[in-house]
């Protein structure tokens, strides 16, 4: 007698063509959801930047100070510190550190604990609202960065 069920299956290389067109695929997609993670911190410093810029510039115009004033990462984690003098809560952040100064009326957001290509990457922000970039890509002075 003969069997007459077929063997149904998948070759070997049927099986081997489908995991390289994945792989392409993956290393195709890959480096842009990382860097879609990289433009998410970037944002929050721009947001950070933008609040501390803006309880700045009130404090100046309702005459808390008179100028711009230096503060540091270490103030602006203090419940206490001087981001509490411009009418701030404490700003807690793992992914960037802080720091405004009067000379340059600017602030300063540098990455930290990033990816070793992004790792101590700059955005500023100066007193008028215009921002800079270090390592990243500057879109527009008013937009901010990107990877």
């Amino acid at each position: 007698m003969k069997n007459t069920r077929k063997k149904r299956g998948f070759t070997l290389i049927e099986i081997l063509i489908v995991v390289v067109i994945l792989a392409i695929l993956a290393a195709m997609i890959l480096p842009r959801m990382i860097m879609q993670t990289e433009n998410g911190y970037i944002a929050e410093a721009q947001q950070n930047l933008g609040a501390i810029r803006s309880a700045m510039v009130t404090a100046i115009d309702s005459g808390i100070y008179t100028a711009w004033q230096d503060i540091t990462q270490a103030q602006f984690t203090a419940a206490s510190g001087a981001a509490a003098g411009i009418g701030m809560k404490a700003l807690t952040s793992t992914n960037w550190l802080y720091v405004c100064a009067a000379a340059t009326t600017n602030c300063t957001a540098t990455r930290q604990n990033g990816p070793t290509a992004y790792n101590s990457g700059t955005v500023v922000l100066s007193e008028a609202g215009a921002f800079s970039c270090g390592t990243y890509t500057l879109i527009s002075a008013s937009k901010g960065c990107r990877v």
